[in-house]
């Protein structure tokens, strides 16, 4: 079963209430990867928003002809922070961990090919979460495949874009008219661009602000976007070539 993204977003706007999970793009990292062996702790509070355009069927009251009305609902409210882990696990790659809004659980792996004034790099991940009810239930899961590019401004700061596309899958083991479940088993399309900046305040401490908006492209015109301050704690990328 399909649903609209009207549906969809108010699952999520019913999500900061009931912990049922919306897709959180936001991964606080840079380009550059950790060292082998680098183990990195993050914290970031956050603010969640989406605008969608909804259709209402209606009657015309001069024709009785049935026509629809359209709208736009929009939604923007602060959540529970994300929380997450990164680990260097060889040159030139690494893996990260987290619970985004402490509700889903994500994973990704990034692997960097270019290193120097800018740096590039491939940042595939995905995210899930499970939705239950006393008439069914549901898994989500959001794929990511962000084009990462960092621009070292010095050896203490960089900013960074992350265009990309997201993909969603949805199943669920009862078919039912009840609008959570339609919500959960939607699927399609979006295209996702980033925008933030990693600040190096220390050898062991690093913030990094971040953007993120994620567009569908069906009649919906539906819009997310995800705003937090990254508090990143224990290693960080290795740039003491920038600016020699």
């Amino acid at each position: 079963m399909r649903a609209g993204w009207q549906l969809r977003m108010s699952i999520c706007a019913g999500a900061t209430l009931f912990l049922c999970g919306c897709p959180n793009p936001n991964t606080y990292t840079a380009p550059r990867t950790l060292d082998p062996g680098g183990f990195q702790f993050s914290v970031a509070p956050e603010l969640y928003g989406f605008s969608v355009k909804t259709s209402t069927a209606t009657i015309d009251p001069v024709t009785n002809a049935p026509t629809t009305q359209s709208s736009t609902a929009s939604f923007f409210t602060p959540t529970l922070p994300t929380v997450g882990v990164r680990y260097g696990v060889v040159n030139n790659f690494e893996i990260g961990a987290r619970l985004p809004n402490l509700d889903s659980v994500a994973f990704d792996g990034k692997v960097q090919f270019v290193r120097g004034g800018v740096d590039l790099a491939i940042d595939p991940g995905a995210q899930a979460f499970f939705v239950g009810t006393s008439d069914g239930s549901a898994g989500v899961f959001y794929l990511h495949l962000p084009l990462m590019v960092g621009v070292n401004l010095s050896e203490k700061v960089t900013l960074v874009l992350a265009p990309g596309i997201v993909y969603t899958v949805a199943t669920a083991t009862v078919v039912t008219s009840n609008s959570a479940q339609q919500g959960a088993t939607a699927t399609g399309v979006m295209a996702r661009l980033s925008a933030g900046v990693d600040i190096r305040v220390t050898k062991r401490i690093a913030l990094h602000p971040e953007l993120t908006f994620m567009k569908g492209f069906d009649s919906s015109e539906a819009l997310l976007y995800v705003f937090g301050f990254g508090l990143n704690f224990g290693a960080q990328p290795n740039y003491s070539d920038v600016g020699h």
